[in-house]
Formats: structure tokens, sequence, C-alpha cells
């Protein structure tokens, strides 16, 4: 399993709008998949890009990120609860 930062998994969670009073029974619907990020983040989630965790795309001269599959199975591996995404 990559190694990440704490703060890479909280940029993660955050990134799906994860929030743990909305897991039901061990399950949590994924509402968002993106980060639209300022300078700050961005060193974080170039290092998760090149771990196959994270994709870049510039939308409207604004960066987004979003997480792959990978990204979303390790907040499910290290969490404990298992991750779907929206439709």
């Amino acid at each position: 399993m990559d190694s990440i930062s704490l703060e890479q998994l909280r940029l993660m969670k955050h990134t799906i709008g994860f929030e743990p009073n909305r897991v039901k029974r061990n399950k949590y619907k994924a509402y968002r998949n993106y980060f639209c990020a300022g300078s700050n983040e961005m060193k974080e989630f170039k290092d998760l890009i090149t771990k196959d965790m994270a994709v870049k795309d510039i939308r409207d001269g604004y960066i987004y990120y979003f997480l792959t599959n990978k990204g979303i199975n390790y907040i499910s591996e290290v969490t404990g609860i298992k991750i779907t995404k929206i439709d």
C-alpha cells in the first residue's frame, strides 16, 4: 500500500465530501469527487497524482483534482469504511 501523509488523507476525504456522521452500516456514499485547489494544496495533490490516487483537470481557469478508484479504495482501506461513488 502506498504511503501518504495525514494532510493528504484529509484532502482526499474532503475531495469526496467524507463526513463520519453520514456513514451508515459501515458504508459511505460519496456525493462529490472534486477539489478546487489553491496553491497550498497543489504540492500534496501532485504527490497523489504520482501515486495514481488523483488526477488533475483545469476548468474555466481553475485547477480541480479528482480521486481515482485507487484513491477512493485507499480511503476505504485505511478507514475500514466501504466508499461508493455517486451515480
